[in-house]
């Protein structure tokens, strides 16, 4: 196995046992795209009105698309690592930047090389690094050790993406595919850039953390006409993903005829926060904006092709999915995701508690613990309070919440009334659950990460640290 980087200072090289693959041609691969940072409602298949996506719409066409979806955190390494273990972050516990995945987790790359694919990835690094755990089973692991802000990272996937398929398109493999670009800062090239600004918008791009004066300032108010011109530059990061990666992969796939028998996969890590609950970015808070984000699956031969499942899933469920579509028995791992299947065949999940957390403290954020857990279309979250200490981190107060809030989903998408008072009953019930669930208590059994300077410097230009 080998990890590359690639444009570092300090290259790392990671080298394991070499494994020989059949070379004929063998259907279902399998490809994983999580563009970091996207909230489902910008997707004009999830019923935005802007243009964004009318690539990923196409995709769509072809594909089961899951109206609801919710992240295990609003932040990266967590998030993604719950999505490529199959469990939620308080079984893995990797839930602060200093931490790794335990040796004895099994990956979703470790299964699928077990079973004789052919795994590689190409991330942006960061909190996608191969340094917390995430290169367990991939054959090879190439992280960009780029400035995080270019403002061309999608396409630079795209060709490194290319390229392997080209070199690997006769082997059973399985893909996985990473960008920052929406992230912030929302820094698209010319002409995406000014795609969606209106005559008044003053900014061609932002670097949201810097304009607001840092973490201390992530409750800032700003004017509404900065607000929707913040929002015009992340719609343009989703146009230029849209095009340079999904766009072009695609018609690389068809070209070479290996669209049909492909599983693609589409997602996010999590959302966005545009001020709607009095907050900028994401990585501490629980609302939707921050958890919902798309799930669209289009399986080998384009089967299911065109369905919407309103029910309720979870990026944990992607592994246990992709697995029974492949006949490849994982009952031994004890996921905590659930075969999707069922609900694309029109039957209930049953009894189904979907849990998002984020962690206290995590990255430079003064967050207390936050737990939300969704309930059919019911959503509670439970807020731990803040320290005075954390109080006087920032500069603009954090918004005033209630130990538990709870929300209405079906009647009140937006999360604006809190119904906890006249929830008595279900909130007993859920917050009993937590407590049998969450080993609130127990010490965590995730190793260290050993984050090195140049990692430092990536998470320094993502906004994340300070120091």
């Amino acid at each position: 196995m080998r990890l590359e980087t690639r444009g570092a200072k300090k290259a790392k090289a990671f080298w394991f046992n070499p494994v020989i693959y059949k070379t004929e041609k063998e259907p279902s691969n399998i490809i994983l795209i999580s563009v970091d940072t996207l909230r489902a409602d910008h997707l004009g298949c999830y019923g935005y009105e802007k243009q964004t996506s009318p690539f990923i719409d196409s995709l769509a066409e072809d594909s089961v698309l899951f109206n609801n979806t919710f992240a295990a955190s609003p932040w990266t390494l967590p998030s993604h690592m719950s999505m490529l273990t199959s469990l939620y972050t308080y079984h893995h516990q990797v839930f602060h930047k200093d931490q790794e995945l335990h040796p004895s987790i099994t990956t979703f790359a470790e299964i699928l090389n077990k079973n004789g694919y052919y795994c590689a990835a190409f991330t942006d690094g960061g909190f996608v690094s191969g340094l917390f755990g995430f290169f367990k089973g991939f054959d090879s692991y190439r992280q960009n050790e780029m400035n995080l802000s270019s403002v061309k990272s999608a396409e630079e996937i795209h060709k490194k993406a290319k390229a392997w398929i080209l070199e690997n398109r006769d082997k059973r493999f399985f893909l996985f595919l990473h960008t920052y670009q929406p992230h912030d800062p929302y820094c698209s090239p010319p002409p995406y850039n000014s795609m969606f600004l209106d005559d008044h918008h003053k900014l061609f791009k932002i670097n949201l953390g810097s304009y607001l004066g840092g973490i201390a300032n992530i409750y800032k108010p700003l004017s509404e006409e900065e607000r929707q011109n913040i929002i015009a530059l992340y719609d343009a990061e989703i146009r230029y993903t849209d095009e340079a990666l999904v766009d072009a992969l695609i018609k690389d796939l068809k070209e070479l005829d290996l669209y049909q028998q492909s599983m693609i996969i589409f997602t996010s890590d999590h959302g966005e926060e545009f001020y709607e609950h009095q907050g900028w970015t994401h990585g501490y808070s629980l609302y939707d904006e921050s958890l919902r984000v798309p799930l669209i699956i289009k399986f080998p031969g384009n089967t299911y092709r065109g369905k919407r499942i309103k029910q309720y899933a979870s990026t944990i469920d992607i592994v246990p999915t992709v697995l029974s579509i492949l006949d490849i028995p994982y009952e031994e791992y004890a996921f905590d995701g659930m075969n999707l299947l069922e609900a694309i065949e029109g039957k209930t999940l049953k009894g189904r508690t979907i849990i998002s957390d984020v962690a206290p403290h995590v990255l430079d954020f003064h967050n207390p613990k936050r737990i939300a857990m969704y309930r059919g279309t019911t959503k509670v979250i439970y807020n731990e309070n803040y320290l005075q200490e954390d109080l006087t981190f920032y500069t603009f107060p954090p918004p005033l919440v209630g130990t538990i809030e709870a929300f209405e989903l079906s009647k009140d998408s937006h999360e604006r009334k809190n119904i906890a008072s006249s929830q008595k009953k279900l909130i007993d019930a859920l917050l009993h659950e937590l407590l049998a669930l969450y080993p609130i208590a127990q010490p965590s059994h995730a190793g260290k990460a050993v984050i090195d300077e140049e990692l430092q410097e990536q998470l320094k230009a993502l906004g994340y640290v300070q120091h």
